[in-house]
């Protein structure tokens, strides 16, 4: 909510999930914490969170890291250099729909 939520991710994985660990984190990067802390316990984030697993697991993804590139599920890391090849297929693939429409 405060626009630092990948480098606060970053820093807790770093760091741990500890109650302490997790405030020291959002007042080393200069958040307000009493507005952090109002949105940690009011859970108000869980309800998207939860849409978001559900959406992931209707379009089958099951496990970590797993990637959607156009219709196609990717499970597992892939080297750069052939995720972007999947990525320009598709582009593609796409872009001669989108001529033949």
């Amino acid at each position: 909510e405060q626009g630092r939520f990948w480098e606060y991710q970053k820093r807790i994985f770093e760091r741990g999930t500890s109650a302490a660990a997790m405030r020291s984190t959002a007042q080393e990067l200069g958040l307000d914490v009493e507005a952090w802390q109002q949105c940690l316990s009011s859970m108000r984030a869980v309800s998207a969170v939860k849409n978001d697993i559900e959406d992931g697991v209707a379009v089958g993804v099951n496990s970590t890291p797993t990637f959607l590139v156009g219709e196609k599920v990717q499970r597992g890391a892939l080297p750069y250099d052939r995720m972007l090849r999947l990525i320009h297929k598709e582009l593609a693939a796409a872009n001669e729909a989108a001529k033949g429409s």
